[in-house]
């Protein structure tokens, strides 16, 4: 039976056919031949491990890439921009600038996790542009292929579609503009981080003397806006009560257009929410309690 290659053109680091240059070379210096025996594909796949662990983790990233690029890109704070800036003589201030690759690649990823949900019986919708509802739509397109990833990966069909939308890497033009964003494109240039912006996360190299700053990974618990954390709080000054009691702390902070935002955790959110609310139905049991004590569990003397 002979071993079936991964059809995406996949080779083996390190390992060359006999007429290759590279072969036998201990050390291979960059610019030549790193390996070019095919990879074999996995069982019952048209694909190799490599490839196969590769999509997994961009799916399972890209509920939390699609939230990143629409907190960037929010409609209510922005403007579209490309590589061309006009200025203008007025003195108001306008929205905060987005680049116009921001909103390409929000547009294909989505559209591509749209197409995939569908596929399997999931469809979202209209793509979303408020961040929490894209990720939300995008985390049950993303559950919905990963149920059914090793079936993808043994249909040669889905493969070519497996690879142009989510796997492939399309190189921008000579103006720097890319035809189309790919969920590994889009994973590579904006990254499925948001990046905390407080002291406690930052620190700075020693060698190049910049600043960096600690991701903060949101899958499965969505990182909130403080307008989104307010509404889900039931209100600006419920929030603003549970921070200044200690009950409920900034997960930290992000620059949005200009604008240094905080950033809660969805799951502390609605946590401390329960918790208040359990605390005021005990003391309202204690004040029944209080004001009549002849009753006892329930029954009188």
């Amino acid at each position: 039976m002979t071993e079936r290659e991964c059809v995406r053109g996949c080779k083996v680091r390190g390992v060359h056919f006999s007429e290759c240059p590279s072969f036998g070379k201990d050390i291979v210096p960059p610019g030549e031949c790193q390996g070019c025996a095919p990879a074999a594909a996995r069982l019952r796949a048209y694909v190799c491990e490599r490839c196969y662990s590769r999509s997994r983790s961009l799916f399972v990233n890209a509920p939390d890439l699609v939230g990143r690029l629409r907190s960037l890109a929010d409609p209510m704070k922005a403007a579209v921009y490309d590589r061309i800036r006009v200025s203008t003589s007025s003195g108001e201030a306008g929205a905060a600038p987005v680049p116009a690759e921001l909103l390409d690649a929000a547009r294909d990823v989505q559209g591509t996790l749209a197409a995939w949900a569908a596929y399997f019986g999931e469809p979202t919708g209209r793509a979303k542009t408020d961040a929490v509802a894209a990720f939300e739509d995008a985390h049950r397109a993303s559950l919905a292929v990963l149920a059914e990833l090793d079936r993808v990966v043994n249909d040669r069909e889905l493969v070519d579609h497996l690879s142009a939308g989510v796997l492939d890497r399309n190189a921008p033009d000579e103006d720097g503009v890319r035809g189309f964003w790919t969920i590994a494109d889009a994973m590579a240039k904006f990254g499925p981080e948001r990046h905390d912006r407080t002291t406690r996360e930052e620190w700075v190299d020693d060698v190049t003397e910049e600043l960096h700053a600690e991701g903060m990974p949101e899958w499965g618990d969505p990182l909130l806006g403080r307008d989104d954390a307010e509404t889900l709080a039931g209100s600006s000054r419920t929030l603003r009560r549970w921070e200044k009691a200690g009950e409920i702390a900034p997960a930290g902070r992000i620059v949005i257009a200009g604008i240094l935002t905080k950033l809660y955790r969805r799951s502390e959110v609605i946590a401390t929410g329960e918790r208040m609310g359990e605390r005021q139905r005990a003391r309202l049991a204690q004040y029944r309690d209080d004001e009549d004590p002849g009753q006892t569990n329930g029954s009188t003397a």
